[in-house]
């Protein structure tokens, strides 16, 4: 992988088992209560435990497959985290409109979240040659090949331009390359020397 693509694939390992963890901690282990006298408000917090168990075992497997340089894993991430971010912003609104108005942004918040992690990573393995499978089965990035710079002209040797007439030499202009150049007097034999 490339130094960007290994710094977003960390990148994106990380979140993916941060996320893991701390839904799977809320899922099982402080899982919401409904008790509100309205059934979708109750139905919804149902629901919001079992997208936090299920969604965070999702999110550790992802991470898992990161952990492994598995490259459709950020394919994987971004599908999950759009179902996720998805159903925690109707959960959050369920929840605005029945009086918990503070879960109900913070779940949204977090909703917003998922869904912007998912449109980042969805961005980022789009681009041609995302991947490329090699013997053990694994992704691995495509070689995207020699790279041309359109805005460049094309590279022009001194030994073929003519400028007014004038030719130049291969000879490179400059103080440093003067440094460089030998003194015709200095490849004399010193004996010739007064």
């Amino acid at each position: 992988m490339a130094l960007d693509e290994d710094r977003e694939a960390g990148s994106a390992a990380g979140s993916a088992l941060v996320a893991g963890l701390v839904m799977v901690a809320f899922g099982y282990y402080a899982a919401f209560t409904g008790t509100s006298e309205s059934a979708l408000y109750n139905g919804s917090v149902v629901v919001f435990n079992w997208v936090m168990r299920i969604g965070g075992v999702a999110m550790l497997l992802v991470a898992l497959l990161f952990f492994l340089n598995w490259r459709p894993a950020l394919l994987l991430d971004a599908a999950c985290s759009v179902l996720i971010g998805l159903g925690m912003l109707g959960i959050g609104l369920i929840w605005l409109f029945n009086g918990d108005g503070l879960h109900g942004i913070l779940v949204m918040v977090f909703g917003g979240l998922f869904v912007r992690s998912a449109a980042r990573n969805w961005g980022s393995c789009r681009g041609p040659g995302w991947m490329k499978t090699n013997t053990a089965g694994l992704q691995q990035p495509a070689d995207p090949g020699p790279v041309s710079d359109s805005r460049s002209d094309p590279p022009m040797h001194s030994d073929t331009v003519h400028q007014a007439g004038v030719e130049t030499t291969d000879e490179p202009e400059g103080f440093l390359a003067g440094l460089g150049r030998t003194d015709e007097r200095s490849e004399e034999d010193p004996s010739d020397k007064p």
